[in-house]
């Protein structure tokens, strides 16, 4: 005859059975709707779900430690991961949900720990739907369903998959003799975290600085990716140079990262060092650049991109100080190393943007 424990394991085990598509589907509904929520904010790396398995399930269910009178208590069939880029993001993020879930109990891991205890855990949340998504159609198979949701920054996500990997969950688990470095690897750890916090507050502190003073000393401004994405942001220059641009050829004007990094790393070639030198060669040359530009975008040019990098004007700088300087052969170097397509054909490109150079030369600004 089986014991009470493993016939109620196995009765919990059939009803898993009985219920293990809803909660595979209510898992991936609370792994899109987290996504759609959470990945625009800039706080969230990734969000990643896992429905548990029936072996697994088992195992958790025959744990001495713990006890289980029926499905409904177990809290984690339904599992879902956010991973911030950093540590004090983890109740930002815990707000989002609260304020679209309806959250049944919450926790701090971290706090389980004494402070002479090694460790580095995540926000735990236990999460069912609001009474609003409930009342969805497409929902009513999932009322009831719960989901755990666990919110931890990068490095801790780090932590926990090494801890993990070693097999040593508990802390009670890990050899004496190991103790110790473990310890500091989770305090070297936590010091990341609190660094990166750190470095990102002084990284906006100094766009802010290099926005309120980017027209008052450009001379001295030395240029990196902050500094010229300040300047094509609030340069009139610029605006006078592609303006005319964005009415010849309309394509939608874009802010792009990627592109001020290699505008960045063009000037540096050229020994251009600060936005004071940017603002004179782009005056001297202004009307040039514009129909440089424009001949480029509607020539050969034509169909490279769906969009208007803000700022290419000071690319557009770049190449024509090259063909001034050498020609064809210093341009096919120069696009040879900056180039963004490594794999297109240089030598070809070159040629067509030394046709459009003299193209240019030829033709005024278009009305």
């Amino acid at each position: 005859m089986q014991d009470q424990a493993t016939k109620r394991v196995n009765e919990i085990l059939a009803e898993f059975s009985s219920k293990q598509e809803p909660f595979s589907r209510f898992t991936s509904e609370i792994e899109i709707l987290l996504k759609r929520l959470l990945l625009r904010s800039g706080k969230v790396h990734k969000v990643e779900s896992r429905t548990k398995e029936k072996k697994s399930l088992e195992k958790k269910l025959f744990r001495p430690d713990k006890h289980y009178s029926k499905l409904d208590d177990v809290t984690d069939i339904c599992g879902v991961r956010v991973i911030t880029y950093f540590a004090d993001d983890v109740p930002k993020v815990f707000k989002i949900i609260d304020r679209e879930l309806k959250v049944l109990e919450s926790n701090d891991k971290a706090d389980l720990l004494h402070p002479d205890q090694f460790g580095y855990l995540s926000f735990h949340c236990i999460a069912t739907l609001s009474k609003r998504r409930a009342r969805l159609t497409e929902n009513r198979d999932f009322i009831g369903l719960k989901a755990e949701i666990q919110i931890r920054s990068i490095l801790q996500h780090a932590w926990a998959e090494i801890e993990h990997d070693l097999g040593y969950k508990n802390p009670h688990s890990v050899p004496k003799k190991i103790r110790r470095p473990f310890s500091r690897l989770a305090g070297l750890l936590e010091l990341g975290d609190s660094e990166f916090k750190r470095i990102r507050g002084e990284a906006k502190a100094h766009v802010r600085e290099i926005e309120r003073g980017i027209f008052h000393s450009p001379t001295d401004l030395a240029i990196d990716k902050d500094s010229l994405a300040a300047y094509i942001k609030q340069s009139p220059l610029i605006s006078r140079i592609e303006a005319p641009v964005l009415n010849a050829i309309h394509l939608r004007n874009v802010s792009s990262d990627a592109f001020v990094e290699a505008y960045v790393d063009r000037l540096g070639f050229l020994g251009v060092k600060t936005i004071g030198e940017v603002e004179k060669l782009l005056f001297k040359r202004k009307e040039f650049i514009t129909k440089y530009l424009i001949a480029w975008f509607r020539g050969k040019g034509n169909g490279r991109l769906h969009f208007f990098p803000q700022g290419i004007s000071i690319s557009f700088l770049g190449w024509a100080m090259v063909l001034e300087k050498g020609g064809l052969p210093a341009l096919t170097d120069f696009l040879t190393k900056h180039a963004f397509n490594k794999n297109q054909d240089v030598q070809k490109l070159a040629g067509e943007m030394e046709f459009e150079y003299k193209k240019a030369k030829r033709t005024s600004i278009p009305r």
